[in-house]
């Protein structure tokens, strides 16, 4: 799991300051894990605040040619959804389980070492030459392993904005008032 930290030193100091009054915090952390995740999915919407790098002409390209014509980092819609929220007593946190979460956060310059492998080769086209409403397997192949040269840039997806960080001032400074 990649963990990102906030770092605001006013937030740091009202929830330490609010931590000596009580000993459990869960309540106002639940809803700052919540501002959290709300902040990665509108980051996802909007593309990254700031804007993300575009995708490389080939690699809309490819996507056209599936079919994904969709949102930056969204393909299979794997990646957002598995964000979720934590918390605690005294923490809250948004995270991923995927393992390539962190190449898209903080993007990728090196080679890769590709296994050997065996591909499915898929057929789109029936017997009469129709296409079909589904792809079918029409055999496999065999990949010898390789070295791939990545470059991958960084799209951070796990971060707060000014406003965010507003929004939690907000809520401690509510939470104390309670």
């Amino acid at each position: 799991m990649i963990r990102i930290e906030i770092t605001n030193e006013t937030i740091i100091a009202k929830l330490q300051a609010l931590q000596r009054r009580m000993s459990d915090l869960s309540p106002l952390m639940a809803q700052i894990a919540g501002i959290m995740k709300a902040s990665v999915e509108e980051n996802f919407a909007q593309e990254g605040r700031p804007k993300w790098v575009a995708l490389k002409p080939s690699t809309l390209a490819a996507r056209a040619k599936k079919g994904h014509n969709g949102l930056i980092l969204q393909v299979t819609g794997g990646l957002i959804s598995s964000i979720q929220p934590e918390s605690g007593r005294n923490y809250a946190a948004v995270g991923t389980n995927k393992k390539y979460a962190a190449v898209h956060q903080f993007g990728f310059k090196g080679t890769v070492s590709v296994k050997a492998h065996e591909r499915k080769i898929f057929t789109s086209k029936g017997k009469s030459g129709k296409t079909l409403k589904s792809k079918k397997i029409s055999g496999t192949a065999n990949v010898k392993a390789f070295s791939r040269n990545m470059n991958i840039a960084a799209r951070p997806f796990l971060g707060l904005t000014d406003k965010e960080v507003q929004k939690i001032i907000a809520a401690i400074e509510k939470y104390e008032s309670l």
